[in-house]
C-alpha cells in the first residue's frame, strides 16, 4: 500500500489486516505504517471464517483473494 489510499481517503483511517502468513501480515503492516498513522490489526486467519463485524468497514480490499475461491460454496461464504 502507497499512500494512494490516504490522499483519496484525506485522513488517517483504521485498517484490518487478514492473511494466512504471519509474514505477510509483518510486511503489509510496514507498508500501511509508512502511510498512515491510524490503529493496524493483524489477524491471521481465513477471511471466511475471521471474526469481523457487519457494518463496521467502509471499503474491503480483496488483493489476490478471488482466486483462491474453488467452489459454488466458497463463492457464497465470502459474499
Amino acid at each position: 500500500m502507497n499512500d494512494r489510499a490516504h490522499q483519496v481517503a484525506g485522513h488517517d483511517f483504521d485498517v484490518d489486516l487478514l492473511d494466512f502468513s504471519g509474514n505477510m501480515l509483518v510486511r503489509a503492516a510496514v507498508r500501511v505504517r509508512a502511510a498512515n498513522t491510524g490503529f493496524i490489526r493483524t489477524l491471521q486467519t481465513d477471511f471466511r471464517s475471521a471474526d469481523l463485524s457487519e457494518s463496521n468497514y467502509d471499503v474491503i480490499i480483496a488483493a489476490a483473494v478471488l482466486r483462491h475461491l474453488r467452489d459454488d460454496e466458497d463463492w457464497t461464504q465470502a459474499f
